[in-house]
């Protein structure tokens, strides 16, 4: 059930640091369906689907008025059923089991309609007052409003009749119906179920945190995870694959996160029977996605890069994973420890593995190798929970997605493989806050490699470095726009060494990804340590 205006949801997401992930290639199954081809040239756009059967609801702002319509399709066949088009008004509609609906709250008047368009039955409810909200139930028989003075009553459309429903305090949104049942969102945070002849609605469940309702499960986003509660009140913790994905739709057996990557929007469902994910990559920007669970494929509506709506599918069919993210996947740049006659090496330097405690914790490992190496009693847990600065701080806001910026803090936490990770100055600055000062830390970003070898190695300082992990090829990952407004690429593939030795050909690293030393080419350092900006601290 929509009213117009909408409430707007939308995404984004990134593709993590100091995990190795493989470029994104769109990938979505050519659909069948001709309802792909029809575009929808307007300012707001809304579906819903009931069976083979999708509404799309569309508004147009003009300069002094506005038309909003309603189209039927068969999803079978993508023919489109039938049309109507509306006055100005505040209007609920909605699809029941043979037509769909539309609700004036000003004048409280119901249409009836069949699919094919054509106007079944007409009924003015209360022609004095209007109606805060308003819903037919699946069958068509049945109508819950709530009026202006915070009273909700059932009316049969078949014998004209009242009954009384219970009381609302505020806001409330009808979420779905059924037979001689409705599910509504209310502002308290709570999914209510209001039954045709019982006098009050019940709580199916509840939680302040919780995005999403529905009535199957709510779902929300809890900094590294995903919280879902079902219907019968059992709740679940799902961690994410990427820190900033963002719930957006649920259904009885699955819910969708949208991130946002550099070649588009990126849907992710997580399927809660098979403990499997499902990825599909959008060229367009995702507005709303309808999960319909078995084998039906999911509906997604998409606003294309000239401002037009379209309807895509996910999952037809169904698929597994797109893409391989295993380590097997990847080159292996990494050589062992095995110094030439003429090697310049740095002894006696702790190595410290962040596999598996710290899956996105390079840069942090990275420190405190360096600073163990410089005599100070400190573990990887002290840096991270007391001088590390961290933030999950992701939201939208006028149409775009918000995040933080890796130069001030490192974005998730270092404990969870979907966080992340940071750049050389929130390093810097949670090594001076170790010291309780500035002064033993110096940010060396902008030298070369050569000139790090010949500056510190040289002198048995050892440096730790941004590259990438087993220096693969560094490529765009997530997008999103820091607080200042602009936009940011996520580097994937960032990762964080130290920097402990060079010979005639090779580079020596103490590397927490081997956790190990290990050498690697020197041609192979070059590039990616450029892409990342060339940056490097040592420890004075």
């Amino acid at each position: 059930m929509k009213r117009f205006a909408f409430l707007l949801v939308a995404i984004s997401v990134l593709l993590t640091g100091c995990v190795m992930m493989p470029p994104i290639s769109p990938d979505i199954p050519d659909s069948k369906f001709a309802l792909t081809n029809d575009v929808f040239d307007a300012e707001l756009v809304d579906v819903q689907v009931k069976g083979d059967y999708i509404k799309v609801d569309s508004i147009q702002p003009g300069l002094d008025t506005y038309s909003f319509t309603t189209a039927i399709y068969d999803l079978k066949s993508g023919e489109k059923l039938g049309v109507r088009t509306f006055s100005e008004d505040a209007w609920e509609t909605g699809l029941y089991n043979d037509g769909f609906y539309a609700i004036s709250l000003q004048s409280a008047t119901v249409w009836l309609y069949g699919f094919d368009g054509n106007e079944r039955q007409k009924v003015t409810v209360s022609p004095q007052q209007g109606w805060a909200f308003a819903a037919v139930d699946a069958s068509g028989e049945h109508l819950l409003y709530g009026d202006l003075n915070g009273g909700m009553h059932f009316y049969s459309l078949a014998s004209d009749t009242h009954t009384v429903a219970g009381k609302f305090n505020a806001w409330m949104n009808v979420m779905e119906t059924d037979d001689a049942c409705f599910y509504l969102h209310s502002h308290q945070e709570e999914l209510l179920k209001v039954v045709v002849g019982e006098e009050y609605p019940t709580v199916v469940y509840a939680d302040d945190s919780l995005s999403i309702f529905t009535p199957h499960r709510g779902v929300s986003s809890k900094d590294t995870s995903f919280f879902t509660v079902s219907a019968d009140n059992r709740p679940l913790y799902i961690e994410k694959q990427t820190v900033d994905e963002w719930v957006i739709a649920a259904g009885e057996n699955e819910f969708v996160s949208r991130v946002c990557i550099n070649e588009g929007d990126l849907l992710r469902f997580y399927d809660l029977q098979t403990k499997k994910i499902r990825e599909y990559l959008f060229k367009d920007i995702v507005w709303q996605v309808i999960c319909r669970d078995g084998d039906q494929a999911d509906v997604v509506l998409v606003k294309d890069s000239e401002g037009c709506f379209r309807v895509r599918f996910a999952n037809t069919p169904r698929a597994e994973l797109r893409f391989d993210t295993t380590d097997s996947a990847a080159p292996n740049n990494a050589e062992s420890f095995t110094p030439s006659a003429g090697a310049v090496i740095i002894d006696g330097v702790p190595a410290i593995a962040q596999m598996p405690t710290y899956p996105t914790g390079c840069e942090s490992v990275s420190a405190v190798m360096a600073l163990q190496y410089a005599g100070e009693n400190i573990t990887v847990d002290r840096f991270i929970d007391e001088f590390l600065p961290k933030s999950t701080d992701f939201y939208y806001a006028d149409g775009k997605r918000y995040g933080p910026d890796p130069f001030q803090v490192f974005i998730g936490d270092p404990r969870s493989s979907a966080s992340y990770g940071c750049m050389a100055p929130v390093i810097e600055k949670a090594i001076n806050a170790y010291f309780g000062g500035e002064g033993r830390v110096e940010n060396t970003t902008g030298k070369s490699l050569v000139e790090l070898c010949s500056t510190y190695i040289d002198r048995q300082i050892p440096v730790i470095v941004w590259a990438s992990i087993d220096m693969v090829a560094t490529h765009p990952g997530n997008v999103w726009y820091l607080p200042d407004g602009t936009k940011y690429v996520w580097t994937a593939n960032e990762h964080c060494l130290l920097l402990v030795g060079y010979d005639e050909l090779y580079y020596y690293f103490n590397d927490p990804y081997n956790g190990a030393c290990i050498k690697y080419k020197k041609h192979l350092c070059e590039k990616p340590f450029i892409e990342l900006g060339c940056q490097s601290l040592v420890i004075v």
